[in-house]
């Protein structure tokens, strides 16, 4: 992906790929960032994908990029509906 705040690449699947390849590792890093909003989860994220060279995926933006879906699921729906109240997107969904 060119722009390294394009998601598309995960919503494509298949042959979609990151900007960079990060260091191949035997046991790699898959790291969660929890916080209430405005603590810097994105800000550190974006760090770590500089430093390390991970992707940053987002889930806030995963669901605002799906919200254009002409058809979308019900956990769509209700992830969506609970992120417009501004409350938590549960997390069975």
């Amino acid at each position: 992906m060119d722009n390294p705040h394009d998601r598309a690449p995960w919503f494509q699947g298949g042959d979609a790929r990151c900007d960079s390849t990060p260091t191949l590792v035997d046991r790699p890093f898959r790291l969660v960032l929890l916080g209430p909003p405005g603590v810097g989860k994105g800000t550190q994220a974006e760090l770590l994908h500089e430093a390390l060279g991970a992707c940053h995926l987002s889930m806030g933006d995963v669901f605002r990029a799906a919200q254009c879906q002409s058809d979308p699921s019900p956990a769509l729906k209700t992830a969506l509906d609970a992120m417009r109240r501004g409350e938590l997107v549960p997390d069975h969904l």
